[in-house]
């Protein structure tokens, strides 16, 4: 779940503080923070302001419920178009987000296309303290805004969301397919074009490029209507993974694996760096490629 997009609040996380400020000839000894404190803050803000907004929510006689219907079908969009959901890219940006909180763990129990399963250490509850209350809200109230939120973002998405606790731990599920996603990329030609102000010295890379996905595993890369490289390419979930190359512009340093995620409005895929063992690929491959009518 996108944790910051919960609420409509303004987070700032600071600089680097400088050490020391000159005030009427005296020296003030300002405390650093490291990156991992900068971010639990921050973290730390937004459960504060979601809690604010149940509790004022409360006191206008709103019911959890539904505020947090109401949260959800704000924020909904902003997960991505209605029924173009897929469970890997929930959970990717559920765990960016809880890990956002230093000493919190994300673990990945069952991973396939159509349902992912994982278990993320419940800090939350830390923060509530033992009182398990913050400005007149629950621990309770706050998950179970927390669960319907997500349950309306997966159900806009078309997906499936469900939750249970364990310890210390909530286990996390979601399942299905939006009846506008993919989980492989359609087969076809892709296009794409590297101007001369991202091409730096590159000046042999300026142009079109054009790059066709086979139903049989294979792709074929062309520059400037000729053929580059052919090679051969395997998928996992939202991964993909392009070897046996051959050509004019073929590389066969170590493996070369890339994100991809699609538009479902306009069908484009846009690829991601994971690794690369051949370092002048990913100004080719990495960025957003349309597909050709």
């Amino acid at each position: 779940m996108r944790l910051n997009r919960l609420v409509p609040a303004l987070l700032v996380i600071a600089a680097p503080i400088p050490a020391q400020v000159q005030q009427q000839a005296m020296t003030l000894q300002l405390q650093p923070y490291t990156q991992d404190q900068l971010w639990t803050r921050s973290r730390n803000q937004t459960i504060a302001m979601l809690a604010g907004g149940i509790a004022r929510a409360k006191a206008r006689g709103v019911s959890v419920d539904a505020y947090a219907h109401e949260l959800a079908a704000l924020f909904s969009p902003t997960w991505g178009p209605r029924d173009a959901g897929t469970p890997m890219r929930v959970f990717r940006s559920v765990m960016l987000n809880e890990l956002a909180a230093a000493g919190t763990t994300v673990e990945p129990v069952i991973m396939t296309d159509t349902a992912v399963t994982f278990r993320v250490t419940r800090q939350i509850a830390s923060f509530f303290g033992p009182r398990k209350t913050f400005l007149g809200v629950s621990l309770e109230e706050y998950e179970r805004a927390h669960e319907i939120f997500m349950e309306d973002v997966a159900v806009y998405l078309g997906l499936r969301y469900e939750s249970r606790v364990e310890g210390d731990c909530r286990i996390m599920t979601i399942r299905g397919k939006g009846a506008r996603a993919v989980t492989r990329i359609p087969p076809g030609t892709y296009r794409t074009t590297i101007p001369a102000a991202q091409a730096g010295s590159r000046t042999d890379v300026v142009g079109e490029w054009r790059a066709t996905f086979q139903p049989d595993g294979q792709f074929v890369v062309a520059f400037a209507g000729n053929e580059v490289v052919r090679g051969r390419f395997d998928q996992h979930l939202d991964q993909i993974r392009l070897h046996s190359e051959t050509g004019s512009h073929a590389c066969t340093l170590g493996v070369s694996d890339y994100r991809w995620t699609r538009n479902a409005d306009t069908g484009a895929i846009t690829f991601v760096l994971l690794a690369d063992g051949c370092a002048e690929r990913p100004l080719v491959v990495q960025r957003t490629w349309t597909p050709v009518p």
